[in-house]
């Protein structure tokens, strides 16, 4: 009578070893899969907001946004420019960075591009970066709008005159690029209309496509090279939305004042 043969403990262990080795040169892969995918998706969404935008001038005189305070995205879901483009997408999901989202708001349990007034105080009452309806912070959606900003000096609400960016100012910092800001639909189709959020303040750098994916760190004022940023997409008001990779990001003052900078 012939017996089971079982299999022996060496015999066990060299299939185990050979199962472990294959998941860690499948899960490298499986992850950059992915993070190539959040970036198809990004792209598609920064063309969608372009879409949407253009509509917003069609309708307001060629008019886009105005944003002076600040260029980063957040600032518009405070007001009604945030509401016409929450309403004009099937899903307002897509005005979120898809890498932004995975990270900052998975474990939210809360419809965090809604249009409805209680539920957005909800949303804003909650950590990690509880913000503000009434100080303008708005919601986080980890992109940067670079149109509406006027840098040729303006007349305020207030009637304050605001002066012209200063440019010999701001350029003398080593490796700051000029940049012009979208005002209209009908402006150059070569000039930034969006781009992913890369951010270096006084106290803080924060990114969103980085090894890692997004983050947000204190008293660090460093490159973004320095920071593992892998790169970021960049819409044109022409349309075209397309990945820079870190070695060509530019960096760009994102207000009159030494300091804050955005990489595009």
């Amino acid at each position: 009578m012939n017996k089971k043969r079982a299999f022996t403990l060496i015999e066990l262990l060299v299939v185990v070893s050979i199962i472990a080795l294959l998941v860690s040169i499948l899960l490298p892969a499986l992850g950059k899969a992915r993070a190539q995918a959040r970036r198809v998706v990004d792209a598609t969404n920064l063309h969608t907001i372009g879409i949407c935008l253009n509509m917003y001038g069609t309708d307001n005189n060629d008019w886009l946004p105005v944003r002076n305070m600040d260029f980063e995205l957040r600032y518009l879901t405070y007001d009604p420019y945030y509401i016409y483009l929450a309403e004009a997408v099937e899903d307002p999901r897509v005005l979120v960075c898809p890498e932004f989202r995975k990270s900052y708001y998975s474990q939210m349990d809360v419809n965090w591009c809604t249009t409805d007034p209680e539920e957005r105080n909800r949303v804003y009452d909650m950590e990690p970066f509880p913000a503000s309806w009434s100080n303008g912070d708005g919601m986080y959606l980890g992109y940067a709008y670079c149109g509406g900003k006027r840098m040729n000096g303006y007349v305020s609400d207030s009637g304050t005159n605001v002066a012209p960016w200063n440019w010999d100012n701001l350029l003398q910092v080593p490796g700051t690029v000029q940049w012009q800001s979208p005002l209209k639909i009908t402006d150059s189709g070569q000039l930034t209309l969006m781009a992913d959020h890369i951010e270096l303040n006084g106290n803080y750098i924060e990114a969103t496509h980085r090894q890692g994916g997004y983050r947000r760190e204190y008293n660090l004022f460093v490159e973004p090279i320095e920071f593992n940023v892998l790169g970021g997409h960049r819409l044109l008001l022409g349309g075209s939305a397309s990945w820079v990779d870190i070695s060509s990001l530019e960096k760009h003052p994102r207000s009159n004042y030494i300091g804050c900078y955005s990489y595009w």
